[in-house]
């Protein structure tokens, strides 16, 4: 649920913001991949013709967590 809460904050903090610009960090295992896959569906969904930008340490681009958690919760 937590997760979710966090989706929802940083959704209200984007549209708040005249930049629309978010930086998501925590400690390891919180849930970024969920909470940063939820944000980049809401961000896509609202603009389709725009594109986003997703810096990640290359461990984390290199592994599976990113294609599985986009399958199967988004």
């Amino acid at each position: 649920q937590h997760q979710i809460d966090a989706i929802k904050s940083a959704i209200v903090v984007y549209e708040s913001r005249k930049n629309k610009g978010l930086i998501l960090a925590d400690s390891v295992w919180l849930g970024k991949t969920f909470v940063a896959s939820g944000l980049i569906k809401y961000y896509l969904n609202k603009n389709s013709d725009k594109n986003i930008v997703v810096f990640m340490p290359a461990s984390i681009r290199d592994s599976d967590s990113w294609q599985f958690t986009l399958k199967t919760y988004f």
